[in-house]
């Protein structure tokens, strides 16, 4: 498309540019979950350095957006003072977005099914608040999602405990990838009903987790990428949690949070502030929760 600027010009006067844009993005989506599955295979198999990983999950966030030319453009009007648009300053903010999500979703992974039921909950979410009976671009989100659930089948010993598999780091930074592209996909799409801050919403627990850990790792001068037991799944099974409790709670947390956005994003269409100041909220109750937990335990 981008290479032959006739045809693009062509279907761009017949309204067929967003087609060639969500194809594009489809198929560079595909290409570069591929590509980082490959190369962090490595990472199970040998162990990569923090730079590495990091240089891999930047290298294949780049690609996929000079592939398609999607990124945050915009946030909204996310402090009430109007809309905030980021231009080509968009780029880099997408790639510290998506790169800090897959880390998130990686660092999440301690309990058998929690990664992958996060990653589930936020695609169910965006299914139903954007209507995949409507909206075209939404039906190959039904493949991840059955591949998923499929998945969680065995992960989580449903099927019998000889057939039990798990994510791996490759698995881990595939969802964390495709959760985060998908949300800004959304984000990014013109006649879209979905606010950018939203998707903090969608993704709530694994962010928190993750700003908590590396905040915390940082200020006492640990590299916040280095593997510990100080995420909120660890404090909780400390707390003699079972791990089958823990899960549920994280879970229905999750999908609480979920459709606490959607409420937000329906009932304020144009008052973006409102859900950002609201997660603000929550988060600083977070905060106050998970340090009177490390207290006690």
């Amino acid at each position: 498309f981008h290479a032959y600027p006739g045809i693009r010009d062509f279907c761009l006067s017949r309204g067929l540019g967003d087609v060639y844009k969500r194809q594009n993005f489809s198929f560079g989506l595909v290409l570069f979950i591929i590509l980082l599955q490959f190369l962090m295979t490595f990472d199970d198999l040998r162990g990569l350095k923090a730079v590495t990983r990091l240089f891999i999950q930047a290298g294949c966030t780049c690609g996929l957006i000079f592939f398609s030319g999607v990124y945050i453009q915009s946030l909204g009007n996310l402090l009430g003072l109007g809309e905030i648009y980021l231009g080509l300053w968009g780029i880099p903010f997408t790639i510290f977005c998506v790169v800090g999500m897959i880390n998130a979703f990686n660092m999440i992974d301690g309990l058998n099914g929690l990664c992958a039921s996060l990653c589930l909950v936020c695609f169910t979410g965006i299914i139903y608040m954007i209507n995949a009976d409507t909206v075209p671009s939404l039906f190959p989100l039904i493949l991840p999602v059955g591949a998923i659930i499929g998945f969680l089948m065995y992960n989580l010993g449903i099927l019998g405990n000889r057939r039990t598999v798990f994510l791996g780091d490759n698995g881990s930074n595939a969802l964390g990838f495709m959760c985060a592209w998908i949300l800004v996909y959304f984000s990014f799409v013109e006649n879209s009903n979905f606010a950018p801050v939203t998707a903090l919403w969608f993704v709530a627990i694994p962010f928190f987790d993750a700003v908590s850990v590396m905040s915390s790792r940082a200020i006492k001068g640990i590299m916040p990428l280095r593997p510990g037991r100080d995420h909120l799944h660890h404090k909780l099974l400390d707390m003699q949690l079972s791990s089958n409790a823990i899960y549920v709670a994280l879970i229905s947390a999750s999908t609480l949070f979920a459709v606490i956005g959607y409420i937000f994003n329906h009932s304020f269409p144009e008052s973006h502030y409102i859900s950002f100041y609201a997660f603000m909220i929550l988060w600083l109750c977070y905060s106050f929760l998970t340090r009177y937990i490390s207290k006690n335990v």
